[in-house]
């Protein structure tokens, strides 16, 4: 089959059509999840050449900031529509999707102790009835990891409050998570000032772990950082639009161009293969164009556009 063979325009997969899920997204939380295993694997003797272990903190970040855009742009959704936030609704739907296998969990824990993973346990009872476990906390401890869920919950409990209060308040809503954000820099470094470490050269490990680390008070940033991109994306569409247009290296956006693609020349039709077409020049230049507020969505070639500078990709 020739060049010149009408391209076949590929559409969106009918699975991800009129879904609010986002497969982008649960892409990034494989990522976050990859790097927290490969962390925790070389707790365990499992290393990997040049350290690459050590940029675990890389993927819990990750899950902070996925959690703030994602819970953020529940609650600002109706709020961009001049509706108001069901609470009730809100608070019932985070309690029946993360209570009952936690309260699962924390009672084989309790009631299994050799079951664990280590004898002591990292907190007391009512801490963890009450998702303040990350408080004060040690590592090296049972059902530790939990430490993230108390962060969560926390943030659950307190961002729907905290944009009520924001709403309507556009000075506010832009000081506000600024004071957040460079008052935890502050915060940290007073924190690391306060635990030095017996030898004087940095911060005493377990004042790290217990006032640093895993409190929630040094977690607000990446929280923050992803409600922010959440409000964006509600509130300010155009703006959002051109952070979108700065990934020149999608070849598509859902809902807006289709993939053409051109059959290859083998007529083999077991093993045909396929080319897609794709200007470059508008790749290279795309960031630049979508600053001044112009698409840079690339556009695929078809047969009657050859003129343009392109190049072949092979499927």
């Amino acid at each position: 089959m020739s060049d010149a063979a009408t391209p076949l325009p590929l559409a969106i997969d009918p699975r991800f059509r009129n879904r609010k899920r986002q497969p982008g997204l649960d892409l990034l939380r494989a990522f976050a999840i990859i790097v927290v295993v490969v962390y925790h694997a070389a707790l365990f003797g499992f290393k990997l050449p040049g350290r690459v272990d050590r940029f675990g903190w890389i993927g819990v970040d990750l899950f902070f900031v996925l959690s703030g855009y994602l819970i953020g742009g529940q609650l600002l959704a109706p709020l961009a529509r001049d509706q108001r936030i069901n609470l009730g609704r809100f608070f019932t739907r985070r309690a029946l999707r993360i209570m009952p296998a936690y309260f699962a969990v924390l009672a084989v824990y309790f009631l299994l102790p050799s079951w664990r993973e280590y004898s002591e346990m990292s907190q007391p009872l009512w801490k963890f009835l009450l998702s303040v476990q990350n408080i004060a906390l040690h590592g090296g401890t049972a059902f530790s990891h939990a430490w993230s869920l108390a962060v969560e919950d926390q943030f659950y409990l307190a961002l729907p409050f905290l944009l009520l209060f924001l709403y309507r308040r556009p000075r506010a809503a832009i000081i506000v998570p600024c004071l957040i954000v460079i008052g935890g820099i502050g915060l940290r470094a007073f924190l690391a000032a306060q635990n030095p470490s017996v030898d004087g050269g940095g911060v005493s490990f377990r004042g790290f772990q217990a006032w640093i680390y895993y409190p929630t008070w040094t977690r607000l940033d990446p929280l923050v950082f992803g409600v922010a991109l959440a409000a964006i994306e509600k509130f300010r569409p155009n703006w959002w639009q051109r952070l979108i247009n700065c990934a020149p290296w999608l070849a598509t956006r859902a809902g807006d161009n289709r993939l053409r693609i051109i059959p290859g020349r083998n007529r083999e039709p077991h093993a045909q293969r396929l080319r897609v077409a794709i200007p470059t020049h508008r790749l290279r230049h795309g960031c630049a164009s979508c600053l001044r507020g112009q698409s840079a969505t690339p556009t695929l070639s078809s047969s009657n556009s050859r003129r343009r500078v392109h190049r072949q990709h092979r499927v």
